[in-house]
């Protein structure tokens, strides 16, 4: 009986809200400490993700240079292939679409060279170089309408860029001429169905 009794003290002596505490404080620690480990270690994935990042674009910078001194030397191809690796680096870059897009057209790939230049605009749609080497490419492969599309959009951002301006007066030449040649065999093709 003795023993029961002493159990029963003990209970009545217990601090149920004490305890209560207690284990509240304790899981409020382990979740505080939690949450700074997770905050390191995002934090250190961040710093990761940011030299990651940085390698990248040195990367790119250093093949963008290569290729930029490739094309300073004639050799388009090494250029193109110069530009594919930096791209391979940093893929969100106008400017290396624009760069690769005009090695392109140097090696009269014109539809690969359109193709990179839709990607440079899709990313920057402002950059008149992507506007040019597309009209360029759109030209050559005788798309002359979109090619004219592409000079006055250029010109809407520059408008005193001569090239633009050349290009687009070309254009219109070589659309005039085109719709001369088609009225000329209309009237060909009248003049023999009347005979």
């Amino acid at each position: 009986v003795g023993s029961g009794a002493t159990n029963f003290d003990k209970w009545q002596s217990y601090d149920a809200e004490g305890a209560v505490e207690a284990l509240e404080r304790r899981e409020s620690e382990r979740e505080s400490l939690r949450q700074r480990v997770v905050s390191l270690e995002n934090k250190r994935a961040r710093e990761e993700a940011m030299r990651r990042r940085g390698e990248s674009e040195a990367r790119a910078d250093a093949m963008r240079a290569r290729g930029n001194a490739a094309f300073g030397s004639a050799r388009y191809e090494d250029a193109v292939s110069d530009y594919t690796e930096a791209l391979e680096a940093n893929p969100r870059s106008a400017a290396l679409y624009a760069n690769r897009s005009l090695a392109l057209l140097k090696l009269r790939a014109f539809d690969e060279a359109e193709e990179d230049a839709t990607a440079a605009l899709d990313l920057e749609p402002s950059c008149v170089k992507a506007r040019l080497r597309r009209a360029a490419a759109r030209t050559e492969l005788g798309k002359v309408d979109e090619a004219i599309e592409d000079l006055e959009a250029a010109l809407e951002v520059e408008p005193r860029n001569k090239a633009a301006r050349e290009a687009l007066g070309s254009c219109r030449a070589r659309r005039a001429s085109r719709e001369a040649a088609r009225r000329s065999k209309r009237r060909v093709a009248l003049s023999v169905a009347e005979v």
